[in-house]
């Protein structure tokens, strides 16, 4: 929350705001997957279904403008399509097949990418440290 009357108030940008909150949406959905396998593994009733199928129609209405607004051409448009009917089932293993797709789209965006490091010339700071003494 924003504190207008604190000067030391930090304010994230709109974007990074929705980039957590994709990845917390994704991040549920794959906690909610695996209490449903082991629920399942273990013969119980997986009661984690609906929860898992509730989180995976929630990553797809968080991102959906996304898949809209890159997805132009042909192909890509029947792709959702595809995932749109996928999400409207009732099937778990429907669902799954929607969110494996998602996860495709958010990793081909870069919000899902491991190993996003930069590689940073330390020897240049390490002149200018020299130089001043340090």
């Amino acid at each position: 929350m924003v504190d207008f009357n604190n000067d030391v108030t930090v304010t994230l940008d709109k974007k990074d705001v929705n980039v957590m909150t994709i990845i917390e949406c994704h991040y549920f959905a794959i906690q909610n997957y695996e209490l449903y396998l082991g629920q399942s593994y273990n013969n119980m009733t997986p009661v984690a279904k609906a929860s898992l199928m509730s989180r995976i129609d929630t990553l797809y209405y968080i991102i959906r403008p996304s898949l809209k607004h890159f997805w132009k051409k042909e192909k890509e448009k029947e792709k959702l399509k595809a995932i749109k009917v996928q999400i409207l089932s009732k099937e778990l293993d429907s669902k799954l097949k929607a969110f494996e797709n998602m996860q495709d789209f958010l990793f081909e965006k870069g919000i899902l990418k491991f190993g996003k490091t930069k590689k940073v010339n330390t020897a240049i700071s390490d002149e200018e440290d020299s130089a001043k003494g340090l």
